[in-house]
């Protein structure tokens, strides 16, 4: 029972903290636009991972061993400090988009010559633009299951008396409820992305045949794309 519970709140942990996450990866991304692709910061990843897992780790341990004396202090102040954080980081998330939007309007006005971009730059930003845009319905998604999730936890630990047989018989729904929403998080979350819907569907009911990742690499004609990229960038010089 022990393992179970640690390992139902350590789950819940790296997905309360994947919205966290993804802001800071994208506000990285933001912050390190122009020299992007000349310098890898792989470090970044792994630092930011390793900080998730601990973080969890640490969280199940004492959520394990100590929720039943620390109610209040989790009900009161622990879960209401994680829902305004979650807010700060959505809106931060928002706040970048717009951010990244406004420089792409303004180097769109700027030419080569002025030494005001170079095309990596230019790249890495529409990139940036791209993965913020297929982010957002899933951190949305994810803040949202974080505010139903902290609330259902906040009033199991104010109102439920495990020493009642109906309060057991509520703990006992409430874990079920808790269990349905870890586990429908990541295909909901996923869902709501129009392409990875579309893939997760193309792939469920066979629509497309999928072709080895030999095949897929073989049929990749490399000038031709080249070309395309060089193409579509000219037009910014």
């Amino acid at each position: 029972m022990l393992f179970l519970g640690f390992t139902r709140i350590f789950v819940a942990c790296i997905i309360g903290n994947t919205v966290i996450v993804v802001v800071i990866e994208r506000m990285l991304a933001t912050y390190y636009i122009k020299n992007y692709e000349q310098m890898s910061r792989f470090h970044i990843s792994r630092w930011l991972i390793i900080g998730t897992s601990l973080s969890s780790l640490n969280i199940s341990i004492i959520g394990v061993f100590a929720s039943a004396q620390l109610r209040f202090e989790i009900a009161c102040l622990c879960v209401p400090f994680y829902l305004v954080m979650i807010a700060g980081f959505l809106f931060g998330f928002y706040h970048f988009t717009s951010a990244n939007s406004k420089v792409m309007e303004r180097i769109e006005k700027l030419t080569i010559e002025s030494g005001g971009y170079n095309l990596a730059t230019r790249y890495q930003l529409e990139e940036n633009l791209r993965s913020l845009k297929l982010l957002r319905s899933f951190v949305t998604w994810g803040a949202f299951a974080d505010v139903v999730m902290n609330l259902w936890i906040c009033y199991a630990l104010v109102f439920f008396d495990e020493r009642q047989i109906g309060d057991q018989i509520l703990m006992a729904i409430f874990e079920l409820i808790i269990a349905s929403c870890l586990f429908a998080f990541t295909p909901i979350c996923l869902f709501s992305v129009p392409d990875w819907r579309r893939l997760f569907i193309m792939v469920i009911w066979r629509s497309e045949p999928i072709r080895p990742l030999e095949c897929s690499i073989s049929i990749v004609d490399r000038a031709q794309e080249r070309d395309s990229y060089f193409a579509y960038y000219m037009k910014s010089w």
